[in-house]
């Protein structure tokens, strides 16, 4: 029993010898694992360093990153491959991990200078800014450091700040000092003497001042016109700081049309490393010159990658499938870009795609785009010259209103096109920008232009000139004009000079040659009902009833409605009208008449519910919805009203109106503060319509704002028409209030001047007697 105890005993104690052992060897194999990692680490580092001084950079960075990758906290190696990105001229990626050593080791100082040194060489002056303006809080900058703050000051915009700067350190006399003291006072210089003394200063030893210099002597001479001069220093500043200036000189390539050049700049910074933003530009340079080889080639280098470099391969297939003609893929190719590129040439090959598949509203957006934007003339006359065959084939779609507002859009951007100038000044005739002299002449000009002859009837007719409008309309008839609109301003001129029976004659004739066309005998069912001419309505029911339309029968209703309520019987006209909306539930105009017919006959609650109910049916149609807020309103139901013109604030076509009857409407409500913002939307749309004035007026004065009430309220009495009592009654008030104002606030000369402005209109005013007098023995005191 007891040699079983000890057997027992012994045998747990191996285990845990075992155990232990293993335990041990586990512990050596991590601290070796770890001294093994920690010896690479060394060797690696080790192994850079000599790559960096036997010259060979790539196995130094290639070395250094494999480093800092395994430890995120490599100072050493951080600081190292700075200044190896330094040597390279790749200042932007020195100035990141200059930051990022810094933060690892805050006291050397070392650090923080050279990633100042890196901001100010890459160009990044307002990280620059924001840096010394940090340091400044805690320490006193250097002279040196006190110059480059004054000079990204400047950079930004705040001369007298980096005036205040640089003359703190009157002793600094390096290239850059000179620079900023020399830039604060060119305003003083001629700018013959100014580019003198800048190019003297191009050949500094400071290359921040050089580029600087260069930079700035090229842009002068581009807005000078000086191509020539500009090239050659932007090649200059590209030599001084390659990385900034490199892209600014192949964008100046690709701006004056010298794509060769451009591609040459573009390939060279490519050899750095792929880059979409220059890849793009490359390409756009390739395809310029046709060079389709080259360009499919740099095309297939972007297949992999993040989403950028893929938006950069598919915009370079575009350009490939606009150079071969291939619409389908083109589209397929811009539909991936989705938008990423937005280059003059990349607006210009989405209007190609969208003329193509006749996407209108792309078509507008594209060439809007080309219009704002910095675009050369160049691309904007073939971008006019694709627009010109959709503007010509929408007039022959007699869509001349979206025909216009292309022609508007790429006018000026070729030679004079007679097709513009005819669309334009049928447009400036239809919006009544032409006198009377000037439609003559561009009638004079274009005698036979049915565009031209449409748009001077229409504005005749808007002008009530009906016997000019019916001479131009069968002139544009005479000439071969077949649009239906010609017909409808024939009849409503011979309409507006009494000629009844000949529109009758006339409506005869065109529904004999189109008997099933809706719009027409809905036409002439208006001007029926229009002229009470009942012999006629009653025909042309008969006539419906007979018809193959739904859309007819319908109105063959709606014409023995109509027939019935010239007989004043408003029940058979409402039982008519509830059956033509019973057969056609989505037609806006039954419910609309049922409702002028429940109006007329007193019963102003059922019309309102009669359009409520056609707003259920049809919720969009805006007519519907301002009737029904109409009668809400009329009856006083302010919270219905209120919810229907919100609704269609925004769609109605006359919209201020909506926003002037909201007003009043939140203002009977009790919500000032909304009537007083809807009123003013109303008046900053239309300041000089006067409903718009007495809203606004209205209520500033309700909410004490009578100072900015009065001025309102003024235009109102000026203007024509005489204006309703509540606005004299709202003036006086606003006069009242201001007086009162003026005088608190110790104002005794306007005080005086209002009194004298309200004693005018209104005689004898107390309150202005009052406060003259008030004012006037202040004064003289």
């Amino acid at each position: 029993m007891a040699d079983r105890k000890r057997m027992k005993k012994s045998g747990l104690n191996y285990v845990l010898l075992a155990l232990l052992a293993l335990v041990t060897l586990g512990c050596l194999g991590v601290f070796g694992w770890f001294m093994f990692r920690s010896h690479r680490k060394v060797v690696r580092y080790n192994e850079a360093v000599r790559a960096m001084e036997t010259g060979d950079s790539s196995l130094a960075k290639l070395l250094l990153l494999e480093t800092i990758r395994e430890d995120r906290n490599h100072e050493a190696a951080i600081a190292k491959l700075a200044e190896l990105l330094e040597q390279e001229g790749d200042w932007q990626g020195a100035a990141q991990l200059w930051r990022r050593a810094s933060g690892l080791n805050a006291f050397q100082t070392e650090y923080v200078a050279r990633y100042q040194q890196a901001l100010l060489r890459s160009g990044g002056y307002e990280q620059l800014l924001n840096a010394l303006e940090r340091q400044k809080q805690k320490s006193a900058l250097t002279p040196e450091q006190t110059v480059i703050f004054a000079f990204v000051t400047l950079k930004s915009g705040k001369a007298a700040a980096a005036g205040e700067l640089i003359d703190s350190v009157p002793g600094e006399k390096s290239p850059l000092a000179v620079l900023v003291r020399f830039y604060l006072n060119r305003e003083k210089l001629p700018r013959t003497e100014l580019l003198r003394k800048l190019e003297e200063l191009t050949s500094s030893e400071d290359p921040v001042v050089a580029f600087d210099v260069c930079e700035t002597i090229a842009r002068v001479r581009s807005t000078l016109g000086d191509t020539e001069g500009a090239e050659k220093f932007r090649r200059a500043a590209a030599n001084a700081n390659p990385r900034l200036g490199e892209p600014q000189l192949g964008d100046f390539y690709l701006q004056n049309g010298k794509f060769e050049q451009a591609a040459e700049v573009f390939h060279s910074m490519l050899k750095r490393g792929p880059d979409p933003v220059t890849a793009v530009k490359l390409g756009e340079a390739l395809a310029a010159q046709n060079k389709l080889d080259q360009l499919k080639a740099l095309s297939e280098q972007y297949r992999i990658g993040n989403k950028p470099m893929l938006q950069a391969g598919y915009y370079l297939d575009s350009l490939t499938a606009f150079l071969e003609k291939d619409p389908k893929r083109l589209a397929a190719n811009l539909k991936l870009v989705d938008g990423a590129v937005r280059s003059p040439v990349a607006r210009m090959i989405g209007l190609y795609s969208a003329i193509g598949t006749r996407d209108l509203p792309e078509v507008e957006k594209q060439l809007t785009a080309l219009r704002d934007g910095a675009v050369p003339a160049t691309i904007r006359e073939r971008a006019g010259g694709m627009a010109l065959p959709c503007i010509a084939e929408l007039v022959r779609e007699n869509r001349i209103e979206d025909a216009t507002r292309l022609a508007r859009l790429v006018q000026g951007w070729m030679k004079p096109e007679l097709l513009l100038l005819r669309l334009i000044t049928a447009d400036d005739l239809r919006q009544g920008r032409l006198g009377s002299a000037e439609v003559k002449q561009a009638l004079g000009a274009f005698p036979k232009d049915p565009v031209l002859l449409n748009a001077a009837a229409a504005r005749a007719l808007q002008q009530g000139e009906f016997a000019a409008a019916l001479e131009l309309a069968e002139r544009n008839r005479a000439a071969g004009g077949s649009n239906p609109g010609t017909l409808f301003q024939l009849l409503a001129a011979r309409e507006g000079l009494g000629k009844l029976d000949e529109v009758s004659a006339e409506f005869g004739a065109a529904r004999r040659k189109q008997p099933e066309d809706t719009a027409l005998a809905d036409l002439y069912l208006s001007f029926c009902v229009r002229n009470r001419r009942a012999g006629e309505l009653k025909q042309l029911a008969e006539e419906l009833r007979q018809a193959k339309k739904t859309e007819l029968k319908v109105l063959a209703s709606v014409a023995e409605a109509e027939s019935a309520v010239l007989k004043q019987d408003s029940a058979a006209a409402e039982k008519l009208l509830r059956e033509a909306i019973a057969a056609a539930p989505s037609l806006p105009r039954l419910y609309l008449r049922l409702a002028e017919a429940q109006e007329a006959a007193g019963k102003n609650k059922e019309a309102a519910a009669t359009l409520e109910t056609g707003l259920k049916a049809i919720p969009a149609d805006v007519e519907l919805a301002y009737r029904a807020a109409r009668l809400h309103a009329l009856a006083d139901d302010l919270e219905p009203a209120i919810r229907l013109y919100s609704r269609i604030a925004d769609r109605y076509p006359d919209p201020e109106l909506i926003r002037v009857n909201l007003s009043e409407l939140y203002a009977a409500a009790g919500r000032s503060a909304e009537a007083l913002k809807t009123a003013e939307s109303a008046w900053l749309a239309k300041p000089d319509w006067p409903p718009a004035q007495e809203s606004y007026g209205i209520r500033l004065t309700e909410t004490g704002a009578f100072d900015r009430a009065v001025p309102v309220l003024d235009r109102r009495l000026l203007a024509a028409g005489k204006p309703e009592l509540r606005v004299i009654q709202a003036w006086r008030t606003a006069m009242e209030g201001l007086i009162r104002q003026q005088f608190e606030t110790k104002e005794y000369s306007a005080c005086l001047n209002s009194c004298r402005k309200l004693s005018e209109r209104i005689p004898n005013s107390p309150l202005a007697v009052e406060f003259r007098e008030k004012a006037e023995k202040l004064i003289k005191k």
